[in-house]
Parts: C-alpha cells; sequence; structure tokens
C-alpha cells in the first residue's frame, strides 16, 4: 500500500469535518464501510482498509487529539488546543524530534502487515473462503484470500456459506462440490474463532462486519424452503399413489413369509378379511379371494391380519395386501398336495377317509395308482378313487 494512500485525511476519508462529534463520525464509518466493503458488489479492499484505518485514528479521543495538533502543526493552522507539543498518534513521540510528521505515521502503517486487509485491526490469522455456483453443466468457484481479523472473517464465512448454500446445488457435480466446500469454509473458520476480539471494538461495527447469519438470508431461505417443500410434495405424492396391480409384497427372508407359487396378494375384497377366514387361490390370474371353508375351492387360511408385512411369520406361507397398512397373512395348503401325494404313496381306508401312511406301516390298505383330474381317467385297475381337490382325483387300489 503505498504511503499517500495510508495517509489520506481521516476527515476527508468519512467525508466530516474535524468538529464531528462521536456519533457522526460513527454514523460516516457505518455508511461508507457499506459502500465499499470487500463482500459488496462494488467492494473495494484498499477503500475499506483505509476507511477502517481512519475510524480507528478518529474513534480514540486521545489519538484523534494528537492527530489534531499534528494536523494543525503540519497545515500551520494552530490553535489554541494545539499550544503543547503536537504528538504521535501512533506512539506518542514529540514530532519536533522527527524530520516529517507524516514520514513518520507512514512508517508506523508500513509496520502493520499483520492488521486485517479489511478493517486494519488486530490480532489476525490468514482465512481461504470458497464458493462454488452452477447451473446444469456450468460451474463457476470464486474464493477469498486474506488475512482477517476475528469479526471480518465471520462477515466473510457467512457470506461465502450462503452463495454456496444458495447456488452450489444446480450443477452436475453440485451434490459433491457443495458439501465438500461448506466443510471446508467451516474448518478455515475455527481458526478465527480463537482470536481474542479485535480493539478498538464498537458493538455497532462489529454487526456490520459480521453481517447477517447464513440462515437468515433471504436467498438461502428461499433455496432451503424450495427442498423443503419438493421433499415434503413428493413424500405426500408417494404415500397418495396406488400399489400397481401385480407386485408382489412378500418378504424374502428365512424368518419372514416368501412368496408361494407366484401368488401376489391381490386382493378386491379388503373389508370382508377376517382371522381363520379361507381362501381361493387362483393361480392362473395371481388372486387371492375369501371363500368359505366347506368349498372344495378352498386351497388356504387366514393366519393374522398385520399392519407391516414382516410381521408376517411362518406357517403363512405369503401376505395379502388389503389397504394402507393392512395385510392378511396366509397358510397355503395347496402345495402340500403336490408334496405329499404321488404314484406308488400307501394309504388307510377307514371310515369313508383316506389318510396317508408310511408304507412300512402295517395298517397300509392300499397305494396311490395315478393321480389324474377327473375319475373317469383312472386307470382299469384302479378299485377306487377319491376327490382330493376340484382339480385332482386320485386313484387307489388295493393290490400291490
Amino acid at each position: 500500500m503505498r504511503a499517500n494512500e495510508l495517509m489520506s485525511d481521516p476527515y476527508v476519508v468519512l467525508g466530516i469535518s474535524s468538529s464531528a462529534s462521536a456519533e457522526e463520525i460513527r454514523r460516516a464509518y457505518r455508511s461508507r464501510m457499506r459502500a465499499v466493503h470487500p463482500d459488496t458488489k462494488h467492494g473495494d479492499e484498499e477503500a475499506a482498509k483505509e476507511v477502517n484505518a481512519a475510524y480507528a485514528l478518529l474513534s480514540d479521543p486521545e489519538k484523534r487529539r494528537r492527530y489534531d495538533a499534528a494536523r494543525g502543526a503540519e497545515t500551520g493552522l494552530r490553535t489554541e488546543r494545539a499550544e503543547e507539543p503536537a504528538r504521535c498518534p501512533y506512539c506518542g513521540i514529540d514530532f519536533s524530534q522527527v524530520a516529517s510528521a507524516q514520514h513518520h505515521i507512514a512508517e508506523h502503517l508500513r509496520q502493520q502487515f499483520d492488521s486485517c486487509v479489511v478493517c486494519g485491526r488486530l490480532p489476525t490469522a490468514e482465512v481461504l473462503y470458497r464458493s462454488v455456483a452452477g447451473l446444469w453443466l456450468i460451474w463457476r468457484r470464486s474464493g477469498f484470500n486474506a488475512r482477517v481479523c476475528k469479526h471480518c472473517s465471520t462477515g466473510a464465512f457467512r457470506e461465502f456459506q450462503a452463495r454456496t448454500l444458495a447456488f452450489g446445488w444446480w450443477s452436475y457435480g453440485g451434490i459433491f462440490f457443495t458439501p465438500y466446500y461448506l466443510f471446508k469454509n467451516l474448518s478455515q473458520h475455527r481458526t478465527t474463532e480463537t482470536l481474542k476480539e479485535p480493539a478498538p471494538n464498537d458493538p455497532l461495527i462489529e454487526a456490520t462486519l459480521k453481517g447477517r447469519p447464513v440462515l437468515l438470508r433471504t436467498r438461502v431461505l428461499l433455496v432451503l424452503g424450495a427442498l423443503v417443500l419438493g421433499t415434503v410434495f413428493a413424500a405426500i405424492n408417494s404415500a397418495l399413489s396406488p400399489e400397481p396391480e401385480g407386485t408382489s409384497t412378500a418378504t424374502a427372508t428365512e424368518s419372514a413369509v416368501s412368496t408361494a407359487a407366484g401368488i401376489n396378494g391381490r386382493s378386491s375384497q379388503a373389508a370382508i378379511w377376517a382371522v381363520d377366514d379361507c381362501v381361493a387361490i387362483q393361480r392362473a390370474i395371481n388372486r387371492v379371494r375369501p371363500i368359505a371353508c366347506a368349498s372344495v375351492l378352498a386351497a388356504g387360511n387366514v393366519i393374522s391380519i398385520e399392519a407391516h408385512t414382516d410381521r408376517c411369520v411362518l406357517p403363512a406361507d405369503f401376505e395379502v395386501k388389503l389397504g394402507p397398512g393392512r395385510y392378511a397373512c396366509v397358510d397355503d395348503w395347496s402345495h402340500e398336495f403336490e408334496e405329499l401325494w404321488h404314484v406308488g404313496a400307501c394309504v388307510t381306508l377307514a371310515d369313508g377317509f383316506v389318510n396317508l401312511v408310511d408304507c412300512a406301516s402295517e395298517r397300509v390298505d392300499g397305494h396311490v395308482v395315478a393321480i389324474t383330474s377327473n375319475q373317469s381317467l383312472c386307470p382299469s385297475h384302479a378299485e377306487s378313487y377319491v376327490n382330493y381337490d376340484i382339480d385332482n382325483v386320485v386313484c387307489l387300489s388295493r393290490r400291490r
């Protein structure tokens, strides 16, 4: 920074008269800082540092008194207040002991390389904040790398976090870039949170430097609100959408129930289903319906009515969705015939009932010679038959 820029008259920089009150100095500083702050659209980092240097000098009564005395001595406009020796506002040395008061003050300012680039105060730390903005396949990254004080760091952090939250999601890689930069900015901000309060400190000025919290900025609220509304709308739409017919609701774990023989549990009579009701299973059209237990079409029964499919456990073979949060757990008997009845199986005949028995048993009365769909198809050596169900006729013989 050039010496003539550092030594600009602080009254001229703030646009006030040399007789301005402390309140007028404060208002002028806030007005000028809003116009030149680096985070604004037309911000000027050099101008911001000059404004803060001017405020730091004039807001301190003792420094201002010394500066006014030195200013009067340099211009030849001495006043009654300047009758005492003019002294440096930084080190207090009598200006009569130096060759040039302005050069002396400029030397002080040159030594402040570690001061904040925004407000010129100490202590400081170096930070690097970045933001990303995208639109479809286009994305742009911007950054702020400087040595700043605690409060100016907070202001830059909030600005770059707000930009990233508002505009970082809309590019092809936004889902990855946005969380990365948000996390990196947060880690950078933590390096300045432990710094001491910069001096001089004015609560009203600090509020201006910090800016508004990220989640209270309009653009961030609009984007987050849109995301929340979109999520809620999608959830409601998913909840209200009917489940397509033919979709299996069976689970596929050993402890839960698996779908049997392709049955998908489609039903149009949900209101009349109850525990212990019998059902007919129409495999050709993948449909299950309630039926009287005395019917020859009965091929299973309802074990229980549950709110979730994972609550259907053995001996139930599959579940039928009756409506939202209502499932019937069904025990399928039809597979028992295919597993147990076969040609050569041994049976007993007692009191008009036919029961399967072990062929090694002494109670064997006959055996199965054929299984057909109609009794007229039984072979000639069959002595009797039994209608197991509407589709299966078991042909029996007493001869070995």
